[in-house]
């Protein structure tokens, strides 16, 4: 995350002179500082909250890129159009041909939670990210997705591995700082990151509101 030790040969005692032990300085045990905590592991005890159930992900294999390029165009037109059925159809068609797309995988995700099947939204989600775990916009709308589905803890621990990944990201700090004080019922910890909000957007849209509500939480 021991080496069998061979007898000494046997040989005829010997008297020797027994010295004391030499006073040694006490060792001091180096001690580890304890690895931070995720936002999972330090929300109190919230049964009534439900959870999401994620997949056990296999790494999709690689397809056929050209034909699955000629589908992804397509459905990114249909997208565009707000043709959301038709959309998710053409991404599902590239993946078909390419099934480590990564991209296919986040815009099917995207169409999905924009026509409302958020259950499919969250399935694709999890294989954007398994296929490449640093994209910003599917971590950020997975949360989402996961937020609107009610699964408020498992929304804060992808929000809290978003900031880990990208801690200057305002509408992370935003979208947590409001989970955070309406969901879960963690005022000071929302605090910071309101107060993040105004650091990194002095002149934000809200900044009045998240300005009212920190003197309200001193």
């Amino acid at each position: 995350k021991p080496i069998p030790v061979k007898p000494p040969k046997s040989e005829s005692p010997q008297v020797v002179k027994v010295e004391p032990p030499k006073s040694e300085p006490p060792q001091v045990a180096k001690v580890e500082p304890p690895k931070p905590q995720g936002v999972e592991e330090t929300l109190p005890n919230l049964p009534n909250i439900a959870r999401y159930q994620y997949q056990k992900q296999v790494l999709p294999k690689k397809g056929d890129r050209e034909v699955a390029n000629k589908h992804f165009k397509k459905a990114l037109h249909s997208h565009k159009l707000n043709q959301l059925e038709s959309a998710m159809e053409g991404y599902r068609e590239a993946l078909a041909a390419d099934p480590g797309y990564q991209q296919a995988h986040a815009n099917l995700a995207l169409a999905a939670y924009q026509a409302g099947d958020l259950a499919a939204a969250l399935r694709a989600y999890e294989v954007a990210l398994t296929l490449n775990p640093l994209s910003l916009d599917s971590r950020y709308n997975f949360a989402l997705a996961l937020n609107e589905r009610e699964y408020y803890i498992d929304a804060a621990r992808e929000l809290d591995r978003l900031l880990r990944d990208y801690p200057e990201h305002l509408s992370g700090h935003l979208q947590m700082a409001n989970l955070l004080d309406k969901q879960l019922e963690q005022p000071r910890r929302a605090r910071t990151h309101y107060a993040k909000v105004i650091k990194l957007n002095p002149s934000h849209a809200q900044a009045s509101s998240i300005r009212q509500w920190l003197s309200e939480h001193p």
